[in-house]
């Protein structure tokens, strides 16, 4: 069994000829360049999804003691 799949995707021949063009510089084909570029975006896009995660729930955390402090300081001055 393989832990490969296959995508097929129509491609504008003026991006097809440039993918081709960068391919054969650096010595692949095009698919295997196609694989390389998703491969990395897909990486970087799961990563920078971790980290606004991350940040929203810090600014969640955050936001909500300072609703607490407001909250408190709002029923000190009614005392």
């Amino acid at each position: 069994m393989t832990n490969k799949k296959r995508v097929g995707i129509i491609l504008n021949v003026s991006v097809y000829d440039k993918l081709q063009h960068v391919a054969v510089r650096y010595g692949m084909t095009v698919n295997s360049l196609m694989a390389y570029i998703l491969g990395q975006w897909a990486d970087g896009f799961d990563v920078k999804e971790k980290l606004t995660d991350k940040v929203i729930q810090e600014t969640k955390q955050i936001l909500s003691e300072v609703v607490k402090e407001e909250m408190k300081k709002i029923n000190e001055s009614k005392s």
